[in-house]
């Protein structure tokens, strides 16, 4: 059992969540691409010691600017020097208390990995099963792009109860993400064959999220699942 609190004005809204149930379906309404709902910001922000504007923030960006800033990449960067966005929308700093509106959305991420070091979704090297599981997400997820590796790939889902949630929900925000990610690597097996693990770390509520230079425009799904 889990117990989140969040405040509006001087009312507490306590919910008690004793299980988590998940189904994917079809949209119950329509996506606002307009409505800015992330943070692009400096990723290494750090207070007093980074002479960044405006407390790391960059700007405010919807899913259309989501895309417009991918699409507007056209060197390669190194991954850390990349656009950077967070879900949500800070005010006065970086840190979770600074996100003062949640989003319905949340980022995802498969790395594609053979080194000595780490191993990772190594199926995945071959062309045609990552253009399969490419080509699954993508009409499930309202956005998705490739890695710098070009053989990674990261996107967006639409799972409206994280709207709900702000730093003070961030251990449910985790156990939905990974819930969902979970579920979602199940469907892909179910559908292709090929058993994704999903990075975990994007199921937090506040991550980082780099993005990447694109070999062709990314496009927004306007009828992704939910």
């Amino acid at each position: 059992m889990g117990k989140i609190s969040s405040t509006a004005g001087n009312k507490i809204v306590s919910k008690i969540i004793t299980e988590i149930n998940l189904e994917m379906i079809d949209l119950t309404k329509e996506i606002n691409i307009s409505e800015e709902l992330f943070t692009q910001v400096h990723p290494y922000y750090n207070v007093g010691k980074n002479n960044y504007p405006n407390n790391g923030i960059i700007q405010y960006a919807s899913l259309k600017g989501l895309v417009e800033i991918v699409n507007s990449i056209t060197k390669k960067p190194k991954k850390d020097m990349a656009p950077a966005l967070l879900k949500g929308l800070y005010k006065g700093g970086v840190s979770g208390k600074n996100c003062f509106k949640a989003s319905p959305f949340l980022f995802y991420d498969i790395d594609v990995k053979d080194t000595k070091k780490k191993k990772e979704n190594l199926a995945l090297i071959d062309k045609k099963k990552n253009s399969d599981v490419y080509d699954f997400l993508k009409e499930i997820s309202v956005v998705i792009f490739r890695s710098n590796s070009g053989l990674g790939m990261a996107g967006v889902l639409y799972v409206p109860f994280l709207e709900s949630l702000l730093e003070d929900g961030r251990k449910l925000h985790k156990k939905i993400g990974d819930h969902v990610t979970f579920h979602l690597s199940k469907e892909i097996e179910k559908a292709t064959g090929i058993r994704v693990v999903f990075d975990g770390a994007q199921s937090k509520f506040r991550q980082v999220r780099f993005t990447a230079m694109q070999e062709f425009p990314i496009e927004l799904n306007t009828s992704p699942k939910e």
